[in-house]
């Protein structure tokens, strides 16, 4: 599964979806209308396995979670640990925001259990007109060049 996460994607209702789309992947959006800026995209490939939504009015703000396993999952043990999480707590809370911001603490938490963190540094390739012989003539330049300052 790949995934893009954009966030002030400046994306409108009226730009057509041919002009935003990426080749194998399908897009989920959520665009500012009425105002300049804002929207966030995500594009992704592969089924995803939970959705979470947060639905708001002027009076309501609702947050809605689904997860999906399917019947021959291998991660049953992470899965359980998932659904053991203490999810009452949730109720015992009085604001909706108190409850999300609880929510979200709870589901990053199990996230970073599940899916740790790690760290990759991301290197360009060698420029393509890089040869083998032009890189032994830049060390030997390199090397006459700090030879030449050591004599000074």
């Amino acid at each position: 599964m790949h995934i893009i996460l954009i966030s002030e994607s400046w994306l409108k209702p009226s730009l057509l979806l041919m002009l935003v789309s990426l080749s194998g992947y399908k897009i989920l959006r959520n665009d500012r209308i009425n105002k300049g800026g804002g929207g966030v995209a995500i594009y992704y490939t592969g089924k995803p396995e939970f959705i979470i939504i947060e639905l708001t009015n002027p009076t309501n703000k609702v947050l809605l979670a689904v997860v999906y396993r399917p019947p021959k999952a291998a991660y049953l043990y992470d899965f359980e640990e998932a659904l053991l999480m203490p999810w009452h707590e949730i109720n015992t809370i009085d604001t909706v925001d108190e409850k999300i911001s609880h929510f979200s603490h709870m589901i990053s938490d199990l996230y970073n259990r599940m899916v740790p963190l790690r760290t990759r540094h991301v290197t360009k390739p060698p420029a393509l007109w890089l040869t083998n012989d032009i890189v032994q003539l830049m060390r030997k330049f390199d090397n006459a060049y700090s030879r030449h300052k050591r004599d000074i």
